[in-house]
């Protein structure tokens, strides 16, 4: 998808900074009850920095629908790059949570902003974890 079209799709979607925080944190509580992602998340984030997790995870999500400013981007992929355990196996995990929260919170518009933004951002994800563990062929 072109920049442009995301750009509309996203404008499209006249999302709110509540929707924006509804779904970021059913999403986590989702992930937190998910028997594999769960786990991994909680060896990466300790139980005292979760609410913390969550409001930097939230301001990414503002930032990228243009409703607040103040996330730094450049922290994105060093963040998931340093820790090991995040393999590329796990995204599909991460999308079928993520489209069941989109499912049950969204509208067809907001899901489609949401996903076309989490599928430019898994894009990414995916070229840094398959050069990270040294599979550029994917990468």
């Amino acid at each position: 998808m072109s920049s442009a079209d995301m750009r509309s799709i996203v404008a499209d979607a006249a999302m709110t900074s509540g929707r924006v925080r509804e779904v970021v944190s059913i999403f986590y509580a989702r992930i937190r009850e998910h028997g594999e992602l769960g786990p991994l998340f909680a060896t990466i984030v300790p139980e005292e920095k979760w609410d913390g997790h969550v409001e930097k995870v939230i301001a990414f999500w503002l930032s990228c629908f243009g409703l607040e400013r103040g996330y730094s981007a450049k922290g994105f992929m060093p963040a998931h790059l340093r820790h090991a355990c995040i393999r590329l196996e796990h995204i599909p995990l991460w999308l079928a949570v993520f489209d069941g929260v989109l499912k049950d919170l969204c509208t067809q518009k907001e899901a489609l902003a949401f996903r076309a933004i989490a599928d430019a951002m898994i894009d990414n994800l995916r070229i840094g974890l398959a050069r990270r563990d040294g599979n550029p062929a994917n990468g």
